[in-house]
């Protein structure tokens, strides 16, 4: 499949994806609108030959989470530098006090043994641009986050 900018998956696609190495650059707690978001470089495709040293198809995405509750947040940083997804667990499926609703009890890992969890009716995962080949996992976008805008993947 190709997938270009604007792309979106949703909870209906959650068994189809990982979220193994995923670089987590930041994110915007849950405000009035209960959404939480995690800006991150989602690998598509990996490796993409079948050399030694591979390629990766990588996209910048948003993902937000919808009705956020129970926010938990748990992270030692210690002597990390880069803060990566491994896994991301969809549990406990159940309507809400009007039914009308449903809620999933969601758990990021993390690669520093960290995690966040929280409770939430699903998400909407967007690319940000259109996949950009590279050697690592993650397309290093600090620099752009933190207020240098442009292209992303391009200096």
């Amino acid at each position: 499949m190709i997938y270009s900018v604007g792309h979106e998956w949703t909870n209906r696609d959650f068994t189809t994806l990982g979220w193994n190495a995923s670089r987590l650059y930041g994110w915007i707690l849950p405000g009035r609108e209960h959404k939480f978001l995690l800006h991150i470089d989602y690998c598509l495709k990996t490796p993409i030959t079948d050399q030694a040293i591979g390629k990766y198809e990588i996209v910048p995405v948003e993902l937000i989470f919808e009705d956020v509750v129970g926010l938990k947040i748990n992270i030692d940083l210690d002597n990390y530098t880069e803060l990566d997804i491994t896994h991301i667990e969809r549990t406990n499926k159940r309507s809400s006090p009007n039914g009308k609703l449903t809620y999933w009890d969601f758990h990021v890992s993390l690669s520093v043994g960290g995690e966040i969890s929280f409770t939430s009716t699903g998400f909407t995962q967007t690319t940000l641009s259109n996949p950009i080949i590279t050697e690592g996992f993650d397309l290093d976008r600090e620099i752009k986050l933190l207020g240098r805008r442009g292209e992303y993947g391009s200096d």
